[in-house]
């Protein structure tokens, strides 16, 4: 029996579609079989695949109504649902929001490759292996990014991650809107240094931030807010010149390590 292009929800629809970019090589009588399958179902708890709409990219029908989150698993997936993200790598673009079709939408890695302790799916998955030749080439492409180089995740990492997507996109589904409440947040662009100390002169609350580092782990830049309805701090630690964007920034290091 061939594997099946799509597995309709056969109990109320939970709102989450599933959209894999190829079978697993153990996806013989029903998709997201094996260890791979079981994965991506423990971080979907309470919903099991009963009650989700999972399919091959290539089953591109509409979406089903009331759908609130779509997962798209491997590269394949997600640059042709959403070909606003063919110029990025899924490494790049992996846990961030997209869109599909209007819907929210998250991408994510392969199930199966995430979870085997060695790179099965190449080796035995014809189907894998024409789509990890199609990755080289596109790797080959931007060779010369510096960021995309150090950017990648590494394969033994992609089971933490893909449960991390997972269960946001879970989250999702369980607070339907919340994204779309969210309005595009203020950047303040390398603020003062007095800015900066000022916002950060709080206690009790939840800190975001980011770092960026080249090669070589130099600190580029930091950002940091406090909240949705707050601005973005965007502090660069080093200019183009690799010169400290901040006078006094030598000071920091200085007294960091002391």
């Amino acid at each position: 029996m061939p594997t099946p292009r799509r597995q309709s929800p056969k109990t109320d629809y939970c709102g989450l579609t599933l959209v894999l970019s190829n079978p697993s090589r153990f996806d013989t009588d029903q998709l997201l079989s094996a260890t791979g399958g079981m994965s991506v179902m423990d971080a979907l708890r309470p919903y099991d695949r009963q009650s989700m709409d999972i399919r091959l990219w290539q089953e591109q029908t509409p979406l089903l109504p009331h759908t609130k989150c779509v997962l798209l698993f491997g590269e394949m997936a997600m640059h042709n649902w959403c070909p606003e993200t063919r110029t990025n790598t899924l490494n790049e673009q992996r846990g961030s929001l997209i869109r599909v079709q209007g819907i929210s939408a998250i991408a994510t890695y392969n199930p199966q490759e995430a979870t085997d302790v060695q790179d099965y799916e190449k080796q035995k998955n014809v189907l894998a292996q024409q789509q990890s030749l199609w990755r080289e080439k596109l790797d080959e492409a931007e060779e010369g990014d510096e960021k995309r180089r150090h950017g990648a995740t590494s394969p033994k990492n992609y089971g933490f991650w893909l449960d991390a997507d997972c269960r946001k996109a879970m989250r999702m589904v369980q607070q339907p809107g919340i994204i779309d409440a969210v309005k595009e947040p203020t950047y303040i662009l390398q603020p003062s240094s007095e800015q900066v100390i000022d916002a950060l002169n709080r206690k009790g609350e939840h800190l975001f931030f980011d770092v960026e580092t080249d090669i070589d782990q130099n600190i580029l830049c930091l950002a940091f807010g406090f909240s949705l309805d707050e601005p973005v701090y965007v502090v660069p630690f080093l200019d183009i010149n690799y010169q400290p964007a901040y006078a006094k920034l030598h000071l920091c290091r200085r007294n960091r390590s002391a």
